[in-house]
């Protein structure tokens, strides 16, 4: 007799390939948005998730890891945001590319980055005068699912940033 473990792995596939063809009104009855939206996670690559390139353009690059930990819908990430924070308002990095996740998986370095001005150079420039210069990000990805658009918000304080230039 097989062990009650070994069908769980069956059950589970069986499973995602029932919600693939229930229609979208009885998957939002059994899977709603916010059950989707806590199993994906927002999150920068170590070691360095942020870097301030300072030399010709000036730029911010903003190094995001999204991972879907969903076991029945992919997701399709449409936007990308972030508001970064030294102790006032510093800059912004964005991202319109559009990248699928597939269910169960977790996305590459997924890139966002904006030009900087001389006043952001400037305070960037004072910051990485201190010993171990850290920002904080106000994450937000906009998500279309089967289910619908989803917001997900985050913070992360904190940031290993690397400045060059």
């Amino acid at each position: 007799m097989p062990e009650p473990t070994s069908w769980v792995p069956l059950a589970r596939v069986l499973l995602v390939k029932l919600v693939d063809f229930l229609p979208k009104f009885l998957v939002k009855r059994l899977y709603p948005r916010e059950a989707l939206a806590a199993h994906i996670d927002l999150d920068l690559s170590i070691p360095a998730g942020m870097e301030f390139a300072l030399y010709g353009v000036p730029r911010v690059y903003l190094y995001v890891r999204i991972t879907n930990r969903s076991p029945y819908m992919d997701i399709e990430v449409d936007r990308l945001h972030a508001d970064i924070w030294d102790n006032q308002p510093l800059a912004t990095a964005a991202s319109h590319d559009v990248i699928t996740v597939p269910r169960c998986s977790r996305s590459e370095d997924f890139a966002s980055g904006n030009e900087l001005n001389e006043f952001q150079v400037r305070k960037i420039r004072e910051v990485a005068k201190t010993r171990d210069p850290r920002f904080k990000a106000y994450l937000k990805a906009t998500l279309n699912t089967s289910l619908g658009r989803i917001e997900i918000k985050k913070t992360i304080e904190a940031i290993p940033t690397r400045i060059t230039g």
